[in-house]
Parts: structure tokens; sequence; C-alpha cells
């Protein structure tokens, strides 16, 4: 096997096993240990340098990802905005929320027209009725509410607005 020289000392890879794994040639002659020259120890910190970059860019890249699943769950939830009136009409930071509506008699729940809310196209809002109390959707003046009922069928009955168009929405659920 050859000899391995770093930094002026001379290392020989058979007697990294003869050696006890030191492999180097140079010993104490009271000891019989090798004497490492303070070189070595140097040589390896500076080797072991980008071993601990990237231990670290490691850590921040663990740090990077859980802060981004953190964000990705809690866009994923969603929030609820509790309704106990009979009257609600939509606002914008209705969107992406699920509205429940809930009370002992009917409630009106009103979609606004674009010139008092200006909502996105494709934008969603998920209602509930939970209480007792019969919802009806309905739209402001010159807004359409598209779909096969205008109220969910009962307690519990949850739908979907769904903006489709310019003051055009589609209601879509256990609706009558």
């Amino acid at each position: 096997m050859a000899d391995i020289v770093l930094n002026g000392h001379t290392y020989n890879a058979a007697m990294m096993t003869a050696n006890g794994g030191y492999g180097y040639r140079d010993t104490n002659a009271d000891t019989g240990l090798p004497n490492f020259p303070e070189s070595i120890f140097t040589d390896f910190l500076a080797e072991l340098e980008p071993v601990q970059t990237a231990l670290a860019d490691q850590t921040a890249a663990t740090a990077a990802c859980e802060a981004a699943t953190e964000a990705a769950e809690a866009a994923l939830r969603v929030a609820v905005n509790a309704q106990a009136g009979v009257t609600y009409t939509l606002v914008l930071g209705d969107a992406g929320k699920l509205v429940t509506l809930t009370n002992g008699s009917a409630i009106t729940l009103t979609v606004p027209a674009d010139a008092d809310v200006a909502w996105p196209v494709g934008e969603a809002v998920m209602i509930q009725q939970t209480g007792a109390g019969q919802v009806t959707v309905a739209g402001a003046g010159g807004v359409t509410v598209n779909g096969t009922g205008t109220r969910p069928r009962a307690q519990w009955s949850a739908a979907v607005l769904l903006k489709t168009g310019t003051d055009t929405w589609t209601l879509i659920g256990d609706i009558v």
C-alpha cells in the first residue's frame, strides 16, 4: 500500500491496521505511541469546517421546510364566521370561510352587489344552517344567485356560494 503524505508527515496505509489505526511513523520513544504534529489537528478542523457548514445549512433548510409546512397547514384550515342574527350580508372577509347561521327564526343571507363588495370571480364562501331558523340566500339588487334552490335543506345542511361572474353567483350543496 502506498504512503500518504499530509503537510510533510508520512502515513502508511498498511500501518493503519498494524498500528491500531494511527498509520503515523513518528513515535514517542518512551510510550511507543504516535507523535501527532499539531498540524494534523488543524488540518482535521479545516476539513471538518465544510461538514459543519453543511449541517448548519441543513438545519436552516429544515427550519424553512417546517415553517412552510405550518403555513400550508394553516392555509388549509377553514375559519368560521358565526352569525346569530336574522339577517347577514356577506363581506369580503368571508371569502374562503364557513359562515354559520344560527337563529330560531328565519334568516336572510344577502349576497352584495359588486358595486358594494368587489369579489373576484372564482371566490367561494361556505355557508351552514346551524340553527332551527330557515336560511334563505338572496342577492342584493342586481345580483343573481343561480342554483337548484335558495336555501339549505335543513338544520346542519351546508352549501357553497361560488362567484361565477359580475353580480352572478351559484349556490351549490344540500339545498332546496
